[in-house]
């Protein structure tokens, strides 16, 4: 009986190895969950007067870390019970955006909001944003600092390099950021199957950042000359692929990317290898699951106001989506009720804030005016946000005896909300809710907001500079131009680039020929570092000069009085009162 044992044990073992191989295959069940754009977002998007706790009583704000952070445990609980393996991956851009983020690059806290955030929800993989280095390289060193002492967020960027770098701190960011992060798991019949994850940042997210990122540089886009290389970039990525395939023996290949469409659909293109893509940086919704050379592409939003969530399925060698294509996006809203914990974890750091507000000039709570009508971005919008600007400016360049501004310049990327409205029951903006404006920049002290700078222009320079805005835009949607209404034009869709595209240019309504020679103009200091790359980018056709008040060349543009962007906007809105 013993033998006969034996003898079936054997044959039914040589009957499943002459099954297809199909049979055997290893096999991997698992989903991703994933965000991008989070821009310190920490009490979300919307008035923070009217947020509540509880689900479904109404209140208008989108976000919330505390929503976010239930949703998030909510849904890994869920799939985890359904047997699914789950990677929680963020497009980068998780700093900058409210009065929060005045804590991370400020080497006198250990405190990090957004480094902490990412931490107590165990993202597997990070990569980096054009907006982590609005500190600086000071700044984005802190951040990496206190990734290393009190965090290990796993921060990935197959595409940085930092030549320029002291040796401590290229050592640093060496510590920190990888070129790729490997996951291994086990599938069906208990064999291991290995997820690698790639990280990179875009042309465009490279470029925009280009004032901030001193040392730091990244193929796809050469600093010296401002040129963008898409095929360097591609070619690094490819490298990255190539080594997880042959080297580390990686079954499945994800590249989180700070690079939205178009850019996500020519990384599936040109790259030979991807597998899954999530993408950021342009802030869409993919709500549909979009695929491109049989590679799948998401995108979750920004502001912490999405989640999204796919589900594959691996065997050997075969990718299968198994989710509702339809639906791989979650709103986080008012729907969501508010994680208990993380809420607490909040109240921590708002006290931190409140510790670093006495630069503001206002507390975050302090009521700055009351919103009737509802204002979304747009060009209509810019005008008005750079309008207010203005008039703030020449206030005080009143007060101070100082020649007024003739033009403030801005562009609608810098001007992060919109703003909600209520005509029968006006809606109370705080002074967070201000911020969260226009929040970019900091000053050489480490304090938030960028300072507005001051500069002047020959006016030829000035015509120059709209026309190459309004043609740049259209290949670069970030920069669509946003100038104060003492500037006015339209413009032909029939018409031909720096000749006639623009109708009935005027500067205070006046046509171009009764301009001043001079124009006086003002920007913040974040926008007016991308002016000297104008010259590389149009390949040295267009040269701005910026200039002082009796036409001769300045090196930069001064600080007017060091008035900061948030500041000037609070004190208009606040004179207004109902807006």
């Amino acid at each position: 009986m013993r033998f006969s044992a034996y003898l079936i044990i054997y044959v039914l073992i040589s009957a499943m190895n002459l099954l297809p191989t199909g049979a055997m295959s290893k096999t991997l069940d698992f989903s991703i969950l994933h965000t991008n754009d989070l821009h310190s977002a920490v009490t979300g998007t919307g008035p923070d007067a009217y947020f509540t706790s509880a689900a479904g009583d109404g209140d208008p704000v989108s976000g919330h870390y505390a929503r976010l952070a239930h949703e998030i445990k909510s849904q890994r609980e869920a799939l985890e019970t359904q047997g699914k393996e789950v990677l929680l991956l963020d497009g980068g851009d998780f700093f900058a955006g409210s009065l929060f983020h005045v804590l991370t690059p400020r080497s006198d806290t250990p405190f990090s909001p957004e480094l902490e955030f990412l931490k107590i929800l165990n993202y597997d993989a990070v990569t980096i944003g054009n907006h982590e280095f609005d500190g600086g390289r000071e700044g984005f060193l802190t951040m990496l600092t206190k990734n290393n002492q009190y965090f290990q967020v796993p921060l990935v960027s197959t595409n940085m390099h930092w030549d320029l770098l002291p040796a401590a701190d290229r050592q640093l960011t060496q510590s920190q950021v990888k070129r790729w992060i490997v996951k291994e798991y086990l599938g069906t019949e208990g064999k291991p199957i290995r997820i690698g994850i790639l990280g990179a940042l875009g042309v465009n997210a490279i470029l925009v950042s280009a004032g901030n990122r001193e040392g730091f540089q990244f193929d796809g886009f050469r600093d010296s000359d401002s040129r963008e290389q898409a095929n360097e970039l591609h070619q690094a990525i490819q490298l990255g692929v190539d080594h997880l395939k042959q080297q580390e023996g990686v079954d499945i290949v994800i590249l989180v990317t700070h690079a939205g469409h178009p850019e996500d659909e020519a990384m599936a293109t040109e790259i030979d290898g991807l597998d899954i893509i999530i993408a950021g940086h342009t802030h869409q919704a993919y709500r549909k699951l979009r695929r491109k050379n049989n590679v799948y592409i998401a995108q979750a939003g920004s502001n912490g106001g999405f989640l999204g969530k796919l589900s594959f399925q691996w065997t050997e060698g075969e990718l299968k989506f198994t989710g509702d294509e339809n639906n791989i996006i979650i709103d986080i809203n008012d729907k969501v009720p508010a994680d208990t914990e993380m809420l607490k974890v909040i109240e921590r750091w708002e006290k931190e804030v409140n510790n670093y507000q006495n630069g503001f000039g206002y507390a975050s709570d302090t009521p700055i005016f009351y919103s009737k009508n509802t204002r979304k971005k747009s060009r209509a919008y810019g005008t008005k946000i750079c309008s207010l600007l203005l008039s703030a400016m020449n206030k005080v360049a009143l007060e101070n005896k100082i020649r007024s501004i003739d033009v403030y310049l801005s562009t609608l990327s810098l001007m992060r909300l919109g703003i909600v409205g209520n005509e029968t029951q006006p809606i109370e903006y705080r002074f967070a809710d201000v911020f969260r404006i226009l929040p970019l920049g900091f000053d050489q002290k480490m304090n938030p907001g960028s300072p507005v700078v001051h500069f002047h222009l020959n006016k030829s320079d000035l015509r120059i500079l709209i026309r190459f805005l309004e043609l740049y835009h259209l290949i670069q949607n970030k920069f669509i131009p946003s100038f104060s209404d003492s500037i006015s034009y339209e413009i032909r869709s029939w018409g031909i680039p720096f000749l006639n595209r623009l109708k009935d240019l005027a500067l205070n309504n006046k046509p171009y020929e009764e301009w001043p020679d001079l124009v006086h103009i003002a920007t913040s200091q974040y926008f007016a570092k991308f002016i000297p790359k104008i010259n590389g980018i149009s390949r040295g056709l267009i040269n701005i000069t910026p200039r002082d008040a009796s036409g001769q060349e300045i090196k930069e543009p001064k600080i007017f009085l060091n008035q900061k962007e948030y500041q000037l906007l609070s004190k208009a809105l606040s004179e207004k009162k109902i807006f």
